[in-house]
């Protein structure tokens, strides 16, 4: 096994060691598609596909009728287009209708890539009518029955590799139908049928559906908007081009690195020179997505270009260092959140440089620097500077090198030489980020302005071109203050503003992580509560569907359940900021105890039906609860350990 890891690994996989391996013995390919494992199987198949021509049908053919459907469909999944003859395609026919459903999905893909093949070299004609008919018959049935259930994703994915496989065979009969049946998956209210049209339609490669492509690119769901750019089949039109920059901004990274990937591949001139002019004067996201774009383009002539708008961002970041320490120790949520932004700008730009190193010199080599780098060795360190330094040059490692720095003070004096050394008003500082590019970085200078009793700047922001920018300044203007108000003890307690609400969240282990934006639709989402003194804001054994956080008042957990105590079994106090309910928003399971007010008390609440939408959007989100719930299940069975051994 090891073996066939290095064959498919760089620098070992590559097409003529592939091609060897396999001409060299029948056996070795063949035992791979055998294999109990289902990574060594799929390690044959990388392997098969490596290689033209017939070997490859010797191998495979004989397997498409195995007992096992695994390796049935794993020897259909082997077969390249080149490798199916007009004979073994009507022998791989019968599988459309194979007990397995794997199969039949595996099955159509390989007559989808012997029609794709035979478009490709223009022998597609030359398919004997007998041969052309037994395809079509085979294939026509299966579109013909108005196709499986809504949501059935396995079965919606063969439908599509239906349409393209007659589409790609130039079926004038089946045209409406198929046109029909696109516009159904395409229109869908279920994402894996949406994502099973935009396949099919990315697959005919034919121009139709670009206006519905389009729309999907701003799909609610992360994967159909990934699957959006995938199949658009390039980016040549100015209209395409800005709805696909548009997703730079994608909280989803995925759906990012599939526009990289379409962007990358750009061509016309106008198109490239406006990513050229992202990178001077766009929003972060842009100038990194521009930059890992125009970076996949290889293009030697534009690397002083690239090198002198990574030498402008990180001026910017160095400024940024300055700025987080004249505002730092304010003890404001809102300046933190601030400063919090700042640092994540700084880590979105040096990622970007250390990626154009990479691509300049080698990034295992330049990886290798940067841990030299850090390893407190001087000489080491001074080694890998010059080294950094021939890679690009001397001035954009001066300016990257704050950056890198571990020491909070030896950062913060390298930033200042870099920036010229003197520090800026607080009242420079707050109107530069009011008016960055970077729309949350806008926000957050908003909060903190407000928070620094700066709101006169705020007056320019009325118009602002970001919708969340422009709510926070009207909500600013019209709320007294929210819990500031209250904090400075007014009887009557006001709406919590969305910069409160983010406050609580960056308090919960939950959420403290969480870039602002994510912050900022969480709590949107949220809705405040009031409950009385000895209610109860849970029942034990009910469902529920909320989690809260305590802003004001305070809570017991008290569990009932085979307690002859009516008051219960005490388990845990709840005060200001902490969190409770949350496991409702992953299960049905019933509440495990109940939660009694003490005294009045203030509350957050999240629905889990508003969790779920926004997990829809933000996946970090889940990534983070799940790392949280994880860390939890491991110290309540340590504690449970020791309880055993004590």
């Amino acid at each position: 096994q090891d073996s066939v890891v290095e064959l498919v690994e760089p620098p070992f996989c590559s097409t003529s060691s592939s091609v060897k391996v396999v001409s060299s013995s029948l056996e070795f390919p063949r035992s791979l598609l055998l294999h109990v494992d289902d990574g060594v199987r799929q390690m044959g198949i990388e392997i098969l596909r490596q290689c033209p021509g017939p070997v490859v049908a010797q191998v495979c053919i004989p397997l498409v009728d195995h007992e096992n459907p695994r390796i049935r469909s794993a020897a259909l999944d082997a077969l390249r287009g080149d490798a199916v003859s007009a004979a073994a395609v009507v022998g791989l026919l019968p599988r459309l209708d194979d007990v397995a459903s794997e199969v039949r999905y595996s099955a159509a893909r390989a007559v989808r890539r012997f029609a794709e093949h035979r478009s490709a070299t223009d022998s597609l004609t030359g398919l004997s009518e007998q041969t052309y008919g037994q395809v079509v018959d085979a294939v026509l049935p299966h579109l013909e029955n108005n196709g499986p259930p809504a949501g059935d994703s396995r079965s919606r994915s063969l439908e599509a590799q239906f349409i393209t496989i007659l589409g790609i065979m130039g079926h004038a009969a089946s045209a409406a139908r198929r046109r029909s049946q696109t516009i159904g998956l395409l229109s869908s209210s279920v994402p894996d049928d949406v994502i099973a049209g935009i396949v099919a339609v990315g697959q005919l490669e034919t121009g139709d559906f670009q206006a519905e492509l389009r729309q999907h690119l701003f799909h609610p769901h992360p994967a159909v908007r990934e699957a959006a750019v995938e199949n658009l089949g390039g980016i040549s039109s100015r209209e395409t081009f800005d709805a696909t920059v548009q997703l730079l901004d994608d909280p989803d990274p995925d759906v990012v690195q599939a526009v990289v990937i379409q962007l990358g591949s750009v061509t016309d001139p106008e198109l490239l020179q406006s990513m050229e002019a992202g990178l001077r004067t766009g929003p972060l996201r842009e100038w990194e997505g521009f930059l890992a774009a125009l970076i996949r383009l290889g293009d030697d002539e534009r690397h002083e270009h690239l090198v002198e708008a990574c030498r402008s961002r990180l001026l910017d970041a160095n400024l940024n260092l300055v700025a987080a320490e004249l505002l730092g120790g304010s003890g404001l949520a809102a300046v933190d959140l601030l400063t919090d932004q700042l640092e994540l700008e700084n880590k979105t730009i040096q990622d970007g440089v250390i990626g154009l190193l990479g691509h300049l010199g080698d990034m295992d080599v330049v990886v290798d620097l940067l841990d030299r780098f850090s390893e407190g060795n001087e000489e080491a360190r001074e080694n890998a500077i010059e080294l950094l330094e021939n890679m690009a040059d001397r001035e954009l490692m001066g300016l990257l090198l704050p950056l890198l720095e571990g020491d909070s003070e030896e950062q913060l004096t390298a930033a200042r030489a870099v920036t010229g050394g003197a520090l800026p008003a607080v009242d420079a500082v707050i109107e530069s980020f009011l008016q960055t590019p970077n729309s949350w970085t806008r926000m957050a200078a908003v909060w903190a302005a407000h928070a620094l009793g700066k709101g006169e700047m705020l007056a320019a922001l009325g118009d602002d071109p970001a919708v969340h920018v422009r709510e926070t300044v009207a909500e600013l203007v019209s709320e007294g203050g929210g819990m500031e108000v209250d904090q400075q003890g007014h009887a009557e307690h006001l709406p919590l503003t969305t910069m409160d609400k983010i406050t609580f969240l960056k308090q919960s282990p939950f959420f403290a992580e969480l870039p602002l934006e994510e912050l900022y639709h969480i709590a949107q989402s949220m809705e405040e509560e009031a409950v009385v003194a000895g209610s109860r804001v849970i029942d034990e054994g009910t469902t529920g569907d909320k989690m809260y956080i305590v802003v004001r008042g305070r809570l017991e957990v008290r569990k009932f359940a085979g307690e002859d105590n009516p008051e219960g079994q005490f388990i845990a106090a709840l005060e200001e900021r902490q969190v409770f309910g949350e496991m409702a928003l992953l299960d049905d399971e019933p509440r495990s105890a109940s939660v009694l007010a003490v005294d009045d008390a203030h509350l957050l609440s999240l629905q889990r039906s508003n969790l779920e939408r926004l997990l829809r959007r933000y996946a970090s989100i889940a990534f983070n609860m799940m790392r949280i719930l994880s860390q939890r299940l491991r110290d309540s069975m340590g504690r449970r350990n020791f309880l055993r051994t004590a």
